[in-house]
């Protein structure tokens, strides 16, 4: 049994530490990923789009070991 207001307590738990942080989207074109994943000022790396991009992304990310996120692939089970 879980209390009245678990789910406020899960809420505030995960968004209210990454509401403190602050995040910037960068909109940058291919050539560009490279030089702008190995500067220091970047802490971790997102991507949503496609296998081919991933795999791109994930390897500039692990060569200057930064945290990576990807959301690759379509909306179909066998992807």
């Amino acid at each position: 049994m879980e209390p009245w207001n678990f789910p406020y307590y899960q809420l505030a738990r995960v968004a209210g530490p990454q509401l403190m942080r602050r995040y910037t989207n960068l909109f940058i074109s291919h050539g560009q990923t490279g030089r702008v994943i190995a500067d220091a000022r970047i802490k971790a790396v997102a991507l949503t789009r496609s296998f081919d991009a991933g795999r791109i992304i994930a390897a500039d990310a692990d060569k200057a070991v930064k945290i990576s996120s990807m959301e690759l692939g379509g909306m179909g089970a066998d992807v």
